[in-house]
């Protein structure tokens, strides 16, 4: 048996600082979670971070509340005198099916802060490949995980969720396009060497006569991008110490510190306009203070989800079949776990029964003297076998369809597995 359970954050939280503090450089990635998982104390661990959310998917064979995997999350992360504020509610803390169920609507885009874009399937699948590769999966939660992936393709083939949906590279998109409408051959900087980079960079090529201009702290990452789109590539270092006349800003770096400060905001002033900084990092690129600095102008994540509210209304009617959907997955899912914590008990009772069969026709052949060849008696035993196999399953398959349905019975199946293990 295995609980599984979620903690974690997201915007919808609104302690963005928060998430950054629960953010983990990709550079550090393999130490860390391995660490991670050790100061959990869980037998699985599935780790996603993005620019909109933290989640902790865990599995357990002994039973273990969220809340005691709160506390050792936040002891990890916050631990060598790191403080930040933040509450109880700014975490979300699920188990069982609660949980699954949180994970099958996460997946398939039932919970972005851009409802139906499909960015968060990729990156949950790459979040489990990962966990795949260090060796932090098992059975349990890669069932899971397929089981979620599956339920994503299915809403994005049965509904219209993700048509016309408004990802945060459309969004970003927008904003520039108004930025600098009626300036000639804008140029726009790059930042990062992401996919989001990859993507804004496609987008941008729409923008009549735009120049392009790739920035990371290494060029090798970014040359190749640059020539694809036949922009400049450029060292970070030597970006922020002499921009040039550059119209927007688009960054998305894996920084664990704000990478632009005032100084390099100063250097703009010469500008005629002010300069569009479009931070789609976690943590900021651009430090906090930069907000009110007169020679630019930020957009951020939190900014770019109170613009897709409007998007919403749209979604609503696509939005409960995709529900519909995600609750006969959910329940499918469920009641082939609780099938499999069920069946060891079922088959200690089925080989009992068997055993029975074929003592009682034992007895028959002798009390009536029959006569069969050791073929006939074999076929004979085997088909009683199948038989009582067969009429012992079939209840447990109804049993897990109820208790799949119903609220989380992993405590009732905990008592089944006590109760036998005392009878036996």
């Amino acid at each position: 048996m295995q609980e599984i359970g979620v903690v974690g954050s997201s915007i919808w939280q609104q302690n963005l600082p928060l998430l950054e503090t629960l953010t983990i450089a990709p550079e550090h990635r393999t130490e860390r979670l391995e660490e991670l998982k050790r100061a959990l104390e869980v037998d699985e661990m599935i780790f996603l971070a993005t620019c909109n959310r933290v989640e902790l998917i865990y599995a357990s064979r002994e039973r273990i509340s969220p809340a005691i995997v709160l506390h050792r999350l936040v002891d990890f992360f916050f631990q060598g005198g790191r403080s930040i504020s933040f509450f109880p509610n700014d975490f979300h803390q699920l188990a069982g099916r609660e949980a699954i169920s949180h994970i099958f609507r996460l997946v398939s885009s039932l919970d972005s802060v851009v409802m139906g874009e499909t960015q968060i399937t990729g990156q949950f699948k790459e979040a489990w490949q990962t966990a795949q590769n260090l060796g932090t999966t098992g059975v349990y939660l890669d069932t899971l995980a397929q089981s979620a992936l599956q339920c994503a393709r299915r809403v994005k083939r049965e509904t219209t969720i993700s048509e016309g949906s408004v990802s945060m590279a459309s969004l970003s998109m927008d904003a520039i396009a108004a930025h600098v409408r009626g300036i000639e051959s804008p140029r726009v900087a790059l930042v990062g060497s992401v996919i989001m980079t990859h993507k804004m960079a496609k987008a941008l090529r729409n923008i009549p006569d735009v120049r392009l201009l790739f920035v990371n702290r290494s060029t090798d990452k970014i040359e190749p991008l640059a020539a694809k789109f036949n922009g400049e590539a450029m060292a970070l270092s030597d970006f922020i110490a002499d921009p040039g006349e550059i119209d927007v800003v688009v960054s998305a770096t894996s920084a664990p510190t704000a990478v632009f400060h005032s100084a390099f905001a100063d250097r703009l002033l010469s500008s005629d306009f002010q300069t569009l900084c479009v931070d789609l990092a976690i943590p900021r690129d651009f430090d906090r203070t930069l907000d009110n600095h007169p020679a630019i102008k930020t957009v951020d994540i939190k900014k770019l989800k109170s613009t897709q509210q409007q998007n919403l209304r749209k979604k609503f009617v696509a939005a409960g079949e995709a529900n519909r959907i995600v609750r006969e997955d959910v329940d499918h899912f469920y009641s082939g776990t609780v099938e499999k914590d069920l069946r060891p008990v079922f088959q200690q009772g089925v080989a009992v029964t068997q055993n029975m069969a074929r003592e009682a026709l034992q007895k028959f052949y002798d009390k009536n003297g029959v006569e069969l060849t050791e073929d006939q008696r074999s076929g004979l035993e085997q088909l009683v076998s199948k038989l009582i196999a067969k009429a012992s399953f079939e209840p447990l398959r109804d049993l897990a369809g109820i208790l799949g349905q119903s609220a989380d019975q992993k405590p009732i199946i905990s008592e089944i597995f006590k109760g036998r293990r005392h009878v036996g």
